[in-house]
């Protein structure tokens, strides 16, 4: 809510819910309730959860439908909608397909394995024109991810915001799965969005088989994880964009908020990386992700 305040935006086109998980919801209620602001539609998937936040996410759908008019879409799949188009920019679902979402999370697979919120995350790619920016894959994990993969011939994308935020990605095969992600995507970025001191993430292995598949990725991390820095810095964040961040008033940010320009021919992301790995050499020259940010 502050960038949207900072940015004077009164108006958001639709809001994909990945999941029902606290991390992918907590701030979207406020949204929805907002007086001077207008959300249009919602996609999001049915979810058995019974927790605080998903319930007061539904109240608040509920008020900004009668209210305002948002239009609520309950499915977010391959099939429905598929693709949302925005002016020249695509948003694509790369999964979960519609027979996982006929049965649901809180439901089974079709061979009877229980479906977790995490299984029925949704996967979104962004395009725009002919060019993959993005892929946006929220906590996809386990068996889900290789389905994902395996449907999709071509998946290139310039920026992966790496799934589960850098953790577990399956209870015996993570770091394979992390290989075939890279081996798959190509990215140029890889994000983690992560909170400093929550699960100690990212998953320094998951780091070292990216630098070994991918070894010129350039990886940013929202805030800067205890593997890096076991004490937090005193210094100036000059290398930051200028929008609110999670983090900013304890000093735990790495590269803050990320902002992928679109209004450009030339994609721009920042921060820019030569300041980003300025910043991380005087803070944490023991960075897990300095092997790869070293060769930008």
């Amino acid at each position: 809510m502050d960038y949207l305040e900072q940015q004077e935006i009164k108006e958001i086109s639709a809001i994909f819910i990945s999941h029902a998980d606290y991390d992918h919801i907590a701030g979207v209620p406020t949204l929805l309730l907002a007086p001077d602001l207008m959300v249009r539609e919602v996609f999001v998937n049915p979810d058995k959860k019974q927790t605080d936040i998903w319930k007061n996410l539904r109240i608040a759908i509920a008020e900004a439908r009668k209210k305002k008019g948002t239009k609520v879409n309950v499915q977010l799949t391959t099939s429905g909608p598929g693709e949302f188009n925005l002016d020249q920019t695509k948003i694509r679902v790369l999964a979960p397909e519609p027979e996982l979402a006929l049965s649901g999370a809180g439901g089974v697979y079709l061979e009877d394995r229980a479906l977790s919120s995490n299984a029925m995350s949704a996967v979104l790619q962004l395009v725009k024109g002919d060019e993959s920016i993005a892929i946006l894959p929220g906590d996809i994990e386990g068996r889900n991810i290789e389905t994902w993969l395996n449907e999709h011939e071509s998946m290139q994308a310039r920026i992966l915001l790496f799934p589960h935020h850098g953790g577990k990605l399956h209870p015996t095969k993570t770091i394979e799965l992390a290989e075939k992600l890279c081996e798959k995507i190509q990215p140029e970025f890889i994000v983690f969005s992560i909170g400093r001191g929550k699960y100690h993430l990212p998953n320094p292995d998951v780091i070292q088989k990216i630098r070994e598949a991918l070894p010129e990725v350039k990886i940013m991390c929202t805030q800067l994880s205890e593997h890096c820095a076991p004490e937090l810095p005193y210094k100036e964040f000059r290398h930051r964009t200028n929008l609110p961040a999670a983090g900013e008033h304890t000093n735990s940010c790495c590269a803050g908020s990320i902002i992928i320009d679109l209004s450009r021919d030339e994609i721009e992301v920042k921060p820019e990386m030569e300041e980003l790995v300025s910043f991380i050499n005087k803070v944490a020259p023991g960075a897990i992700c300095l092997g790869d940010l070293d060769q930008t």
